[in-house]
C-alpha cells in the first residue's frame, strides 16, 4: 500500500519521484516534527514505533534545501532539520487523479480536517508560544532584578565585615602593644607568674598541672589565711587545697624531718615559732593542739564539708564557757520579750540542762563512731533540746550546731592522739632495735 505525506493538505504519495523521510528516533525532534504537521489528529507524544507502523512519512518538498543532504547515493537530512510549509498547491491540481498501476485495491484515504482550522489551530499555537516567552522574559528580568539587589545586599555587607574585622585587628594589635609595654614593666617573678596563669588558661581544669615552685607558693599562701586563698582561687589559677596536701606529703615522704612532721599543712605560727621542750609531756602537748583546733576548725574545709553546716561558730578566740555564757544572755533577753515566759522553765536553768544533756549525750558516744549528720538526729531524738526548743528555737539550734562542733573537735583531738600514739609505738620499736643492734655490736667486739 503506498504511502502518503503526512504533511497536511499534502497528497504527494511515495513512487511518484520524490523522497520520503521517516520520523526521527530522537524524542525532542519527533515532537517538533510532529508539530509542524499541523495534523489535529496527530499526538505530539507518538512513539516512533506508532509513525512506523502507521506508515508516517513527509516528502522532501517540506525541507529546506540546505536541509537535505544529495552527495551519497540517497538523501539525507542534517540534524536540526524540521518539516515547514514551502510549496504551495494550486487550485486545479486538488481535483486531478493519479492513476497509478500499483494499486489493485482501494486506497482508504485519512480523515484530514479542513485546511481553514488547520490555520487557527496553529495561530493559536504561537499565541500560546508568544504568551509563554513574554512571561518568562517577565520572570528572567525579575529575576536578575532580585540577583542585583541581592549581590549588592551581600557586598556591602561583606564591606562592613571588612571594616569590623580591621577595626577588631588594630585594636587586638594595640592590646598586645600594651600588654608587652605592662608585662616589661614587671618584675620577673610577676611575669613569670602572669605566664604561667595564661598558660593555665589555655588549658581545661583536669588538665591543668603545677609545677614544684607554683605549689611551694601556694602552701606559702594557704598558711598564712586559708580563706584569703580560697578568695584568690577565685581570680587565678591555684591548686586545690587537695593538691596542697599531697604535695606536702610526697615532699615529707622525700625528704623527712621532725620540723616537717611536727607541722602539718595549716599549723599555727605559735606552735611553728615554739622550741621543742622535752619536760613538756604528750597530753600536754596534745592539749596544745586541741585549742587550736577549735580556734581554726571553722577554717578547716574538710570539716566543713563533714557537717554541712553553714559556719561552725567557733570563729573567734573565745573559750568555750565565754560563749555559752553569751549565748545564755541572749536567751535571757529573747525569753524576757516572750509573753509566755512566765508559765516557762528559767532560761538560764533550761540552757545549763540542755548543755549538760548534750554533754552526757556526746560522752556515751565514741568519737568515730557516728557522722556528725547523724549526731544532730540522735542529739533531737534524746529530748535534749525540748525545753529550750519552746523558749527559743534558735538558740536551740545553735547549740546544737555546738554540740556538733565539739564532737568534731574530739574526733580530731582522738585522731592526733592516735597519731602520736603510732608514733611513740614506733619510735620505740626502732629505739628497741637500735639497741638490740648495740648489743649485737658488743658482742661481736669482745667476741
Amino acid at each position: 500500500m503506498p504511502r502518503l505525506c503526512a504533511f497536511c493538505g499534502c497528497n504527494n504519495r511515495v513512487g511518484c519521484g520524490l523522497s520520503f523521510f521517516a520520523f526521527p528516533k530522537d524524542s525532542t525532534r519527533r515532537r517538533k516534527w510532529l508539530l509542524n504537521l499541523m495534523r489535529a489528529d496527530l499526538s505530539p507524544d507518538m512513539t516512533r514505533e506508532e509513525s512506523d507502523r502507521a506508515g508516517y512519512v513527509v516528502c522532501e518538498q517540506h525541507f529546506r534545501p540546505k536541509d537535505i543532504n544529495s552527495k551519497g547515493r540517497r538523501k539525507r537530512l542534517a540534524p536540526e532539520a524540521v518539516p515547514i510549509l514551502l510549496h504551495t498547491i494550486k487550485e486545479e491540481q486538488r481535483d486531478l487523479e493519479m492513476p497509478s498501476t500499483d494499486v489493485h485495491a482501494p486506497v482508504p484515504l485519512q480523515d484530514t480536517p479542513p485546511y481553514e482550522q488547520v490555520v487557527a489551530m496553529f495561530n493559536k499555537l504561537l499565541a500560546e508560544k508568544d504568551e509563554k516567552i513574554k512571561d518568562l522574559k517577565s520572570s528572567l528580568q525579575r529575576e536578575r532584578a532580585r540577583m542585583r539587589l541581592m549581590k549588592f545586599r551581600m557586598n556591602s555587607k561583606i564591606r562592613e565585615l571588612k571594616r569590623k574585622l580591621e577595626q577588631q585587628q588594630n585594636s587586638s594589635d594595640d592590646q598586645g602593644d600594651q600588654l608587652t609595654a605592662a608585662s616589661d614593666c614587671l618584675p620577673q617573678a610577676a611575669k613569670e607568674f602572669f605566664d604561667k596563669q595564661i598558660a593555665m588558661a589555655k588549658v581545661r581544669k583536669h588538665g591543668q598541672r603545677y609545677d614544684k615552685k607554683q605549689k611551694d607558693m601556694a602552701i606559702q599562701l594557704y598558711k598564712q589565711s586559708p580563706s584569703c586563698y580560697s578568695e584568690l582561687q577565685k581570680m587565678f589559677q591555684l591548686p586545690s587545697s587537695t593538691t596542697l596536701r599531697r604535695h606536702q606529703v610526697v615532699s615529707q615522704e622525700a625528704s623527712p624531718s621532725e620540723e616537717e612532721d611536727r607541722e602539718p599543712l595549716g599549723w599555727p605560727a605559735s606552735q611553728k615559732d615554739t622550741p621543742a621542750d622535752p619536760e613538756r609531756g604528750e597530753e600536754e602537748k596534745l592539749a596544745d593542739v586541741a585549742g587550736w583546733v577549735v580556734q581554726k576548725v571553722a577554717q578547716d574545709p574538710e570539716v566543713s564539708a563533714c557537717t554541712k553546716c553553714e559556719s561552725l561558730l567557733v570563729e573567734t578566740n573565745d573559750t568555750e564557757h565565754n560563749y555559752h555564757t553569751r549565748m545564755e544572755k541572749d536567751a535571757v533577753s529573747a525569753v524576757k520579750k516572750s509573753t509566755t515566759s512566765a508559765r516557762l522553765l528559767h532560761p538560764s536553768e533550761a540552757f545549763k540542762e540542755c548543755i549538760s544533756k548534750c554533754d552526757s549525750v556526746i560522752q556515751k558516744i565514741p568519737p568515730n563512731a557516728m557522722a556528725p549528720k547523724k549526731l544532730k538526729a540522735y542529739l533531737r531524738a534524746s529530748g535534749a533540746f525540748s525545753e529550750l526548743h519552746r523558749i527559743h528555737p534558735a538558740h536551740s539550734k545553735a547549740i546544737e550546731r555546738v554540740a556538733v562542733n565539739k564532737y568534731v573537735m574530739c574526733r580530731v583531738v582522738a585522731e592526733l592522739k592516735e597519731t602520736a600514739q603510732n608514733r611513740k609505738r614506733t619510735h620505740e620499736k626502732k629505739s628497741a632495735a637500735c639497741q638490740e643492734l648495740n648489743v649485737s655490736t658488743l658482742e661481736v667486739n669482745q667476741d
